[in-house]
């Protein structure tokens, strides 16, 4: 069987792959940032991303449950030290 090559077509298709990973690619830029915003402790409440949301990332769950766990041995250590 010889395959037909379409030059057209394929530089069409190359042409939306190209835009969708270039789409991709911002997102997880998106999501990257995310991280170190959550890392550095720099969302608040009203801000963290949820499951679906476009900056969202089981990377993100993970550093904010991290740093949430922090803060929270933080205000534990804080506590004992003056009780």
């Amino acid at each position: 069987m010889v395959r037909t090559f379409n030059k057209d077509k394929e530089i069409e298709k190359l042409g939306i792959e190209n835009v969708v990973l270039k789409e991709q690619l911002e997102q997880l830029r998106v999501q990257l940032a995310g991280c170190g915003a959550a890392a550095l402790g720099g969302t608040s409440p009203d801000q963290i991303a949820k499951k679906g949301d476009y900056g969202w990332s089981p990377a993100y769950q993970d550093v904010l449950d991290l740093r949430l766990r922090y803060q929270d041995a933080i205000r534990r250590r804080e506590y004992d030290k003056t009780h």
